[in-house]
């Protein structure tokens, strides 16, 4: 316990040898949260990434653990990378370009690969980021900005990744309200397809049962 607490209070980057694989992860999580800042711990492939992201969360409930995997294939391949590991290190990055100075406690495990692989620069990543928290309120403006920065392309109705829509004005998402407006989205997709002629018996059947359901009229 004793050099574990050196270990987290040593702001020099340390080498440690010996440790068995689980304890490693346990370490590094112990010196994240002694520490209170920001552990990384690079392992040597995947495999053992993932069974120290397991070990990490494990021994360290708590601590906010992040996983940032290495891409999946080589550049200029013709294959695409994997969407989950790409929505994964996104999401790693855009937490990490998020954090303050006094962020807390957390640990990023990553593997050698990944850490000699180049990422967008921070404040690209923070551009490319937008929170939404259920429970708050969605400011149109820059949701709209956030979208057409990424190169959203703004439909009546959304059919195809990458287009959006934007009805009403802001939404509160709090407890039932959120199912709640969803359903009320859903009535205006069936009206707008109704009027263009097209076969809305589903969409009718659905809204039929979550107001049988919940006890409350779908609408605007």
């Amino acid at each position: 316990m004793e050099r574990l607490t050196a270990l987290a209070r040593d702001p020099a980057r340390l080498s440690v040898s010996g440790a068995p694989e689980g304890y490693d992860a346990y370490a590094a999580a112990e010196a994240a949260l002694r520490g209170n800042g920001l552990v990384l711990f690079i392992c040597a492939d995947g495999q053992r990434a993932s069974a120290a992201v397991d070990a990490a969360r494990f021994f360290a409930p708590d601590l906010k653990v992040l996983h940032f995997p290495a891409w999946d294939c080589l550049p200029y391949d013709r294959v695409s990378p994997r969407s989950d590991i790409e929505s994964e290190r996104l999401a790693t990055l855009a937490q990490l370009a998020s954090r303050g100075e006094r962020a807390g406690p957390a640990l990023v495990i990553t593997t050698v690969n990944a850490a000699i692989q180049r990422v967008p620069p921070r404040k690209d990543v923070a551009q490319a980021s937008f929170l939404a928290k259920s429970g708050g309120y969605v400011d149109l403006d820059a949701l709209t900005l956030f979208l057409a920065r990424n190169s959203y392309v703004r439909t009546a109705t959304v059919r195809e990744p990458g287009e959006y829509a934007l009805r009403g004005a802001n939404l509160p998402l709090t407890g039932g309200r959120l199912l709640q407006a969803a359903m009320g989205l859903l009535v205006v997709a069936a009206e707008e397809r109704a009027a263009q002629g097209e076969d809305v018996t589903v969409l009718s059947k659905r809204i039929a049962e979550y107001e049988s359901w919940s006890g409350h009229t779908a609408g605007r």
